[in-house]
């Protein structure tokens, strides 16, 4: 399986501009960014909605913590680790929360589901799959592999967990996924 999106490219001076107060830096690593952090706040959530929340929570820390980026890093890495550390925040924090499974997204909701920037047909074929017969970590693993286009080392990085766990989890991940879609046809 391919990685279907093209890496982002981000000016890391964008987070010195957001450092000093432009509300235009953080629009335009919004428009640039949002789509895919949005995917892997998706894939943590299983919940549209939710989803959505953490995405503007994600974008206010971005904000507050701009001053903290440390050029010549991964911005998209850095970036997504705060979406990932806000969401498992909020999990903590809402030990009450009842659990969204993925047959509660909508029809209407997973049209909405950024799966447009995967051009490969398998791919998006194999991320649709993914929200109903993958575990959280596999599916977390696919959609920054497929959708972001990060490398398993920099999965790692950003899932703090070993590389050869990543990998492990992505090729079982693979393998229930072509499982379902032969048992589908």
């Amino acid at each position: 399986m391919s990685s279907g999106k093209a890496r982002i490219i981000i000016d890391e001076s964008v987070f010195t501009r957001i450092a000093d107060g432009s509300n235009e830096a953080l629009q335009e690593l919004y428009e640039l960014t949002y789509k895919p952090v949005f995917a892997l706040l998706l894939s943590l959530t299983q919940n549209y909605q939710d989803a959505e929340d953490l995405l503007q929570e994600t974008y206010i820390k971005i904000k507050q913590g701009a001053h903290l980026y440390k050029p010549r890093g991964n911005p998209m890495a850095w970036m997504m680790k705060i979406a990932k550390n806000l969401f498992l925040s909020v999990k903590r924090s809402s030990d009450n929360a009842i659990p969204v499974g993925p047959d509660e997204l909508s029809d209407e909701m997973s049209n909405e589901i950024p799966y447009d920037n995967i051009s490969d047909v398998e791919d998006r074929m194999l991320m649709e799959q993914a929200f109903t017969v993958l575990d959280t970590d596999e599916r977390l693993v696919i959609t920054l592999h497929v959708i972001n286009g990060f490398k398993f080392r920099e999965i790692s990085g950003i899932l703090d967990k070993p590389l050869g766990t990543v990998l492990s989890m992505y090729n079982r991940g693979l393998k229930k996924l072509r499982k379902s879609l032969e048992v589908s046809k």
